[in-house]
């Protein structure tokens, strides 16, 4: 009788697993995989706190707290091959998503329920733009929580991976309607909204993201964007001095200084920020340029002139630059060096006027009047209707006692008379301003053969009578010469005596 009712004991503790009741190893498996859940979400959290950009004053000190973390977790992954917790960890922080993807598989082999891992992978999927994978991960993930917003987040990054704006829209907010402050959430449907080009709710959207984490260097970033789109330049400029406070960022503060300078009619605050990016390793040509610029405008033309060399020596084929340069140099009262500047502004852009006009000036004032006058007429001969470049022209014309006339006769001799004539003239002007002068002008002349005169020059070895106002005179006078026709192109040598 004993034995029988042991026996009968020993059969329904046999049936207990199979009549509904957990087993003990159930139990116990069950008790593991929480304390494991409870254990993710602390090591989840540490990490998170580790590798915060916030937390981190430049990129480098942030990318070296990033491999301890990564590296910590890859060991702790391949030390602990039974672990799922340790592969989802290694492969929550790894960027590259091919390997991404393996941790997550291995995790899931190791564990086939982890629903994190399930999650984890059906958003590296749908980032991909791989629907039938995500959407697979997405259904299993849903089935094991049903009341979980984790695996909506997969169709929300499907939707946007696809550029399906409108569906995507509509999963963030399902999101966010369990979640309100869900930064991925948030972020994603700022990006949404600015791809749309509803601006108002991408910058609310935007704004809830800084709300949950004020250090956002990227939303901080697209609201700058966005407002100075708007021409809302105040806002724009707030922004971007934000974001440059978490992250020194070159392009910011080009952009900042841009606006200040453009839009917020502040130049001071723009140089400012000039000479901050030009003491960053990205600098370019444009932020040396405006630098230069913006010295010169203050007066401090030295600097402004070190400034533009640089922008120059970083790219040699903007005429505007050296144009700004010689513009400084004038001011300096430096002429003769302008003139070269401004020579090289006109080989770049030959129809630069306001180049030409000062290469005229600068000329003027040292004494090339010849070739003043040259690029006078050169400028007329673009845009005859310059009335300041004419009056500039007659008033040293006048200066020199000449005309701006051509003249000509039947033989070669009469062609010279009439030029002695007019240099004559020129001549007498000067000698009342400087009493002891006389001697010879050696010129050449290259005549075509219909006659005009190509080119004047002046045979300074032998030549005597060195003013250069009178050789501007000679130069002048034969270059507006017409002589009789000849067969071909020809040089012809005569010596000027003036007593």
């Amino acid at each position: 009788m004993h034995r029988r009712v042991v026996g009968t004991i020993l059969f329904f503790l046999l049936l207990l697993p199979t009549m509904g009741c957990p087993s003990i190893v159930d139990t116990a498996r069950q008790k593991q995989q929480e304390d494991e859940n409870r254990k993710l979400k602390v090591e989840k959290a540490k990490i998170d706190k580790a590798i915060d950009r916030n937390n981190y004053k430049s990129d480098k000190a942030y990318r070296k707290a990033y491999l301890k973390q990564l590296n910590k977790y890859k060991q702790l992954a391949y030390s602990n091959i039974d672990s799922a917790m340790y592969r989802y960890l290694y492969g929550y922080l790894l960027v590259d998503r091919q390997k991404k993807v393996k941790q997550f598989s291995e995790c899931l082999k190791i564990r086939e329920e982890h629903f994190d891992c399930l999650v984890g992978r059906g958003l590296v999927y749908a980032s991909w733009g791989v629907e039938n994978f995500a959407r697979k991960d997405y259904q299993t993930a849903k089935q094991m929580k049903p009341n979980s917003i984790k695996p909506t987040m997969i169709l929300a990054a499907l939707a946007f991976k696809k550029k399906r704006n409108k569906e995507a829209i509509k999963h963030y907010e399902a999101v966010l309607k369990q979640q309100p402050s869900n930064k991925d959430a948030l972020s994603s449907l700022a990006l949404l909204y600015d791809r749309e080009g509803e601006w108002n709710d991408a910058i609310k959207y935007y704004n809830k993201t800084l709300e949950s984490d004020s250090k956002d260097f990227e939303s901080l970033r697209a609201l700058s964007r966005i407002h100075n789109r708007l021409k809302q330049y105040s806002k724009a400029a707030d922004a971007m001095e934000k974001a440059i406070a978490i992250r020194s960022n070159f392009r910011l503060i080009v952009q900042l200084a841009g606006i200040y300078e453009n839009q917020l009619a502040n130049p001071a605050k723009a140089e400012t920020l000039y000479e901050r990016a030009s003491k960053l390793p990205q600098v370019h040509f444009h932020t040396y340029y405006r630098l230069g610029v913006l010295r010169g405008q203050r007066g401090e033309y030295e600097s402004g002139i070190l400034a533009l060399k640089r922008a120059v020596k970083l790219r040699n084929d903007n005429p505007e630059a050296y144009y700004q340069l010689a513009q400084l140099h004038i001011k300096k009262g430096e002429h003769k060096q302008a003139i070269p500047v401004l020579w090289r502004a006109l080989r770049l852009n030959g129809k630069l006027v306001k180049a030409r006009q000062a290469l005229a000036e600068s000329m003027v004032a040292s004494k090339e009047y010849a070739d003043a006058l040259r690029q006078y007429q050169e400028i007329l001969n673009q845009d005859p209707k310059n009335q300041s470049v004419r009056n500039s022209m007659n008033q040293l014309l006048n200066r020199l006692g000449l005309s701006n006339d051509t003249f000509t006769a039947r033989s070669n001799g009469q062609v010279i008379k009439k030029g002695e004539k007019i240099i004559y003239k020129c001549y007498e002007k000067r000698k009342r301003e400087v009493s002891k002068l006389k001697g010879t002008v050696a010129v050449s002349m290259i005549v075509a053969s219909d006659g005009k005169v190509e080119r004047v020059g002046i045979n300074l070895a032998q030549t005597t009578l060195n003013d250069p106002l009178v050789q501007t005179c000679v130069r002048w006078t034969f270059r507006r010469a017409v002589f009789p026709k000849i067969r071909r192109r020809s040089r012809l040598r005569y010596k000027v005596k003036l007593r």
